[in-house]
C-alpha cells in the first residue's frame, strides 16, 4: 500500500514532538515500534485508517505498555493529526482490558470491551473488532522477533480465536508463526 507520505510525515513530525522518537518499547524507541505496526499491517493490505492506527496504536497507553505519550484529553488534537476512525481504533486499543478482548472473539455482535481505566464497557461492532485483532496482531508481530524464543508463541489459544475474523494474508501468517492449520 503507498501511503500519503506527507501525511505521515506530519503524523511522525507529531509523534516525535510528543517523545515517541525517546521513549523506549520492546527494546527500541516507541518511534520505531510505531512504524513497525503501520509497516506490518500494510504488508497484509490494511486500510490506510488502520495502517495509521497502527502508527498512533499505543500513544495512550496501553494494558502491557504504561508509558502513554500523549494524554488521552488531547482525543481530539490527535483526531486532527490521524482522523477520527484512527484514533478511535488507537484508544480503544489503549483502554481495552486485553481479556475482554479475546473473550469478545467468542461472542457475537454487538460485541463488548472493558475499559481498564474505568471499568466500563464499550461495545463495538465487528468492523472495528476486525481492525482491533489486525492491530493487536500487528503489535506482536513487531514486537515478537527481538523476545527470547520461549516467549515467541505465548497468547497460542488467543491469538487461534482470531483466525476467523482476520483477511487471509494475516491468517495465513498467524498460522505460519504458530503452527496452526
Amino acid at each position: 500500500m503507498s501511503f500519503d507520505e506527507q501525511k505521515i510525515g506530519e503524523i511522525v513530525d507529531f509523534l516525535i514532538a510528543h517523545g515517541a522518537a525517546n521513549n523506549v518499547h520492546s527494546g527500541r524507541s516507541l518511534l520505531h515500534h510505531l512504524l513497525g505496526t503501520m509497516n506490518q499491517l500494510s504488508i497484509w493490505e490494511a486500510s490506510e485508517t488502520l495502517c495509521i492506527a497502527g502508527l498512533v496504536h499505543s500513544v495512550y497507553g496501553t494494558e502491557c505498555f504504561q508509558g502513554s505519550i500523549i494524554d488521552r484529553q488531547m482525543r481530539d488534537r490527535v483526531r486532527q493529526e490521524v482522523g477520527s476512525e484512527a484514533e478511535q481504533l488507537a484508544y480503544l486499543f489503549g483502554v481495552m482490558v486485553n481479556a475482554s478482548f479475546f473473550a469478545a472473539l467468542e461472542g457475537v455482535p454487538p460485541y463488548e470491551l472493558r475499559n481498564r481505566l474505568n471499568g466500563q464497557p464499550i461495545a463495538i461492532d465487528e468492523e472495528q473488532l476486525t481492525d482491533l485483532c489486525l492491530l493487536h496482531l500487528a503489535n506482536w508481530f513487531e514486537q515478537r522477533p527481538r523476545l527470547p524464543p520461549e516467549y515467541r508463541l505465548i497468547l497460542r489459544h488467543e491469538y487461534a480465536k482470531m483466525i476467523s475474523f482476520l483477511p487471509a494474508t494475516a491468517a495465513r501468517a498467524l498460522c505460519d508463526a504458530y503452527g496452526f492449520e
